[in-house]
């Protein structure tokens, strides 16, 4: 049965996955191991342990029978940040003093030969992504924002940008510098409205504010 990625479903099974069978066999001994941890840590460090453990396999099944590249890919990622946080975790362990150093490196070992794994997938599948993908269009835009301040709306010589899109970028900021002068305007008239009326609201002549108030003041 053929899919989006161009193999039969037999040839997809994770089982056949060489990653996913080394991160299920760490996934055993960490389980073992924490059953020797502290009682306490039952929802602390175990819990934490056996979850990136087991989240490992997990991902890695799950991102093996996505039709999608890219899906796949998200879930390797997220199988090698597992991996990592895994390693942590037994660092932390022998820190406590809850494994000595014989079983941290044997594990920590069994973890670096997955993450070896998985980048190896990460691998495979960008490369077939980027056989697949189209080339996206490169849009290179070197403008001199010095030069473009007087908003010539002339090419400058030696830029490397399209013709369309240093029109676009002399429109934008056009736009961006018409909207901020009609901003001031807007807020001048409300300057002059307001020093046209006094604290009570009422109108006064179109005389500056101080002598305003005088005539305000005079009429009490």
């Amino acid at each position: 049965m053929a899919n989006g990625r161009g193999a039969d479903f037999d040839s997809r099974d994770f089982r056949h996955l060489i990653a996913w069978q080394k991160a299920q066999s760490l996934a055993v001994k960490v389980f073992d191991i924490t059953k020797q941890l502290p009682s306490q840590e039952k929802y602390g460090i175990i819990s934490q342990m056996t979850r990136c453990a087991s989240s490992i396999a997990a991902n890695l099944a799950e991102g093996n029978g996505s039709c999608f590249p890219r899906k796949t890919l998200s879930f390797y990622s997220i199988a090698r940040g597992s991996a990592d946080e895994l390693r942590s975790w037994l660092d932390l362990c022998l820190r406590l003093d809850f494994i000595n150093q014989k079983v941290h490196d044997e594990l920590d070992e069994a973890t670096q030969e997955v993450i070896r794994l998985i980048i190896a997938l990460i691998r495979k599948v960008q490369n077939e992504i980027n056989h697949t993908s189209p080339a996206p269009r490169s849009h290179k835009r070197t403008l001199d924002k010095q030069k473009l301040s007087p908003y010539s709306g002339t090419k400058q010589e030696g830029s490397k940008v399209n013709d369309d899109d240093f029109e676009f970028e002399v429109a934008v900021l056009q736009w961006i510098e018409q909207s901020k002068s009609e901003r001031v305007e807007l807020m001048r008239k409300e300057d002059q409205l307001r020093m046209m009326t006094n604290d009570e609201g009422r109108f006064l002549p179109d005389v500056p504010r101080e002598e305003g108030q005088r005539r305000y003041r005079g009429r009490k």
